[in-house]
């Protein structure tokens, strides 16, 4: 990145002042009474930040340099605001308005350089000093003002209240505060379980602030994993298998709802699990301990939700099948994989938010 002209004070300074006379310009660009307003407002609080950097030359104040700096941005993006706003039609109305002004006896002559053919130049011309002005504050800011891009580290113990809750919010404070809040974070999780699992992730992020953010952790551990799930409206469709291959050897959770969906046919359907036991037997669930569901009457649902101790790498599969005439059924089903002892989180546990963040100056905040 190749280093400053001038130095940081004398830079923005220079900028300051030639802003003023942009703002003094742009009056003459406009007959619009609330750009004029705002385009007073912008050159009084410039001309004041103009006079504190100028006079802001103390070696070991640089922060109250910084804040000066950060707060000239802010004006700068607001007057750029107001400039970009102004239309050629506007422009071209002023220039009118002027001409008109000056054509009476004894006026005093308010012609400015450009009349109505040049409006379009002398607009683009305002519009893009102020693009330039931007511009120039922004590599300020990148090349003299702390760090763009920040990292944070905070370690993390969980309490009893964080396991209730199902997640974390951790604070994270930036080494040095930005100027503003135009940047972009993102933050990982590092468990310091030696167990490979997912019983830490990653949420959202609230709060963003200049000086930092709040990370959300996700205790996913704490939630049970939908690994399968179905769900039929109205159909006659035999339930193609549901097959899930358990990653672990654990405790699945089945919840089923099935039930006919109008009081049209006749017969009856049934649901029916198959899985593989850690023991290796070979098992089955179906009626009479799953009940039928049976046509002529939507009330006829069943609803049961089963554990079942099901061995890693075997598959658990969810089948369906109507006795008699098939009739419009609902259907939906859940294969849920339960906590696991060797991912439950507890109090006292530890983990670490990694998070860093890149500032944008060029966007005005």
């Amino acid at each position: 990145m190749s280093s400053l002209l001038f130095s940081k004070r004398t830079t923005v300074a220079v900028t300051i002042f030639a802003c003023l006379f942009a703002a003094q310009n742009a009056q003459l660009l406009t007959t619009n009474a609330a750009q004029i307003n705002a385009l007073y407002h912008e050159y009084a609080t410039l001309f004041s930040l103009y006079r504190r950097v100028i006079h802001q030359d103390v070696p070991n104040q640089e922060r109250v340099l910084d804040r000066i700096v950060a707060a000239a941005r802010k004006a700068i993006c607001q007057l750029n605001s107001t400039v970009q706003s102004i239309t050629l039609a506007e422009a071209q109305a002023a220039a009118i308005a002027r001409a008109v002004r000056n054509s009476y006896p004894g006026a005093v002559n308010q012609n400015t350089g450009f009349q109505y053919a040049d409006a379009a130049v002398a607009l683009n011309n305002a519009q893009q000093f102020m693009k330039n002005a931007l511009a120039v504050m922004a590599n300020v800011e990148l090349g003299e003002l702390p760090m763009q891009t920040q990292a944070a580290r905070v370690m993390y113990t969980i309490t009893a209240t964080d396991i209730l809750n199902g997640f974390i919010p951790v604070p994270v404070v930036w080494p040095t505060p930005f100027a503003d809040t135009n940047y972009t974070a993102v933050f990982a999780v590092n468990d310091l379980d030696a167990t490979v699992d997912l019983s830490i992730g990653v949420l959202d992020m609230h709060n963003k602030t200049a000086s930092g953010v709040t990370c959300v952790a996700l205790l996913a551990a704490a939630y049970p994993l939908v690994q399968a799930h179905v769900d039929k409206v109205a159909t006659t469709d035999d339930l193609t298998p549901l097959t899930l291959t358990a990653p672990i050897t654990t405790l699945y959770q089945i919840t089923f709802y099935y039930g006919p969906s109008d009081t049209t046919g006749s017969g009856t359907w049934v649901p029916t699990v198959a899985w593989e036991d850690p023991a290796n037997n070979m098992q089955t669930l179906t009626y009479p301990y799953l009940g039928q569901a049976t046509a002529g009457d939507v009330g006829n649902y069943q609803s049961y939700s089963i554990p079942f101790f099901v061995k890693a790498n075997t598959p658990i599969t969810v089948t369906g099948h109507y006795s008699g005439t098939a009739f419009p059924m609902n259907i939906s089903i859940r294969v849920v994989q339960m906590p696991n002892n060797s991912t439950t989180i507890e109090a006292g546990d530890q983990f670490v938010i990694n998070a860093i963040a890149i500032h944008d100056p060029s966007v005005c905040g």
